[in-house]
C-alpha cells in the first residue's frame, strides 16, 4: 500500500491513515447513534436482531439482511485464503522451502500441495462451523477477538517492533516511556477484557423453560374432568 502512494512518503501515509480512521469513526458513530435512537430499550449484539421482519415498519430492513448474507458469503472464502496460507507457513514451512523465484500466487513461497491445502481448508472451515454452532452469540466472538487479536495488533506488537528495531521515536527517554506504556496498556487491556468475557460466559445460564400456556392448562383441566366423570359414571 505504501508503494502505491503518490508520492510514497511517510507524510502522505500519515495523512491517509488519519483520514481513514476519521472516516471509520464517523461511520461507526452514525450507526451506533441511529441504533440507539431507534431502539433505546432493546440493544442486541447484532443490530439486525432488533428488527422483526413480521412488523410492517421493519420490512424495509429486509434488503439489509440480504446484504449481510451476501457479504458473509463473498468475504468468507477471501478470509480463508490468507488464514490457510499463514497456517501453512507456521506449521509446515521452513526457511529452506522459500524459493527465490515467485510462485504463481505471487507471494514467493512454493505452492501448497493439494492434500495439505485440502486438510488446512477442512480444518479452518470445520473450526468456523463449530464456533458458529456452539458460541451463543456473535458478541462473544467480537469480545474475544478484541481482547486478544486487536490488543496485540493495535498496542502490543507496534510497541514491541518499535523497541526491537530501535526506531528514532523511541531513542529518547520520553519515547521509551511512551513505548513501554503502550505495551503495558495493551497487555492490561488484553488480560482484563478476555477475563471479563470468560467470566461472563461462565456465569451465563440458559433461560428457564417457559411456563405452560393457558391453553395447556385448559386442555389438562378438561382431560382431568372427563376422566373424573368417566370414573364416576362407571363406578
Amino acid at each position: 500500500m505504501f508503494a502505491e502512494l503518490q508520492p510514497p512518503n511517510p507524510a502522505t501515509m500519515r495523512h491517509i491513515s488519519r483520514r481513514a480512521v476519521l472516516l471509520c469513526l464517523g461511520c461507526y458513530a452514525l450507526i451506533g447513534t441511529a441504533g440507539y435512537v431507534n431502539f433505546p430499550h432493546k440493544r442486541e449484539s447484532n443490530v439486525l436482531s432488533n428488527y422483526e421482519l413480521d412488523e410492517p415498519h421493519s420490512r424495509m430492513m429486509a434488503p439489509s439482511f440480504g446484504a449481510i448474507a451476501l457479504t458473509v458469503l463473498m468475504a468468507y472464502p477471501l478470509n480463508v485464503f490468507p488464514c490457510r496460507y499463514t497456517l501453512d507457513v507456521i506449521l509446515s514451512r521452513s526457511a529452506a522451502n522459500w524459493s527465490s523465484s515467485p510462485s504463481s500466487a505471487g507471494f514467493g513461497p512454493t505452492p501448497i500441495p493439494p492434500r495439505r491445502r485440502a486438510l488446512l481448508t477442512l480444518l479452518i472451515t470445520g473450526a468456523s462451523l463449530l464456533i458458529a454452532l456452539f458460541v451463543p452469540g456473535i458478541n462473544i466472538v467480537f469480545q474475544l477477538m478484541g481482547g486478544t487479536a486487536s490488543a496485540f495488533v493495535c498496542f502490543i506488537l507496534p510497541a514491541a517492533f518499535a523497541w526491537h528495531y530501535d526506531l528514532p521515536e523511541v531513542r529518547s527517554r520520553a519515547g521509551k516511556l511512551a513505548c513501554a506504556s503502550l505495551f503495558l496498556v495493551g497487555c492490561a487491556v488484553s488480560v482484563l477484557s478476555t477475563t471479563v468475557t470468560l467470566a461472563e460466559m461462565a456465569s451465563t445460564r440458559p433461560p428457564p423453560p417457559a411456563p405452560p400456556s393457558r391453553l395447556h392448562h385448559h386442555l389438562f383441566d378438561d382431560r382431568h374432568d372427563s376422566h373424573h366423570h368417566y370414573d364416576s359414571y362407571y363406578g
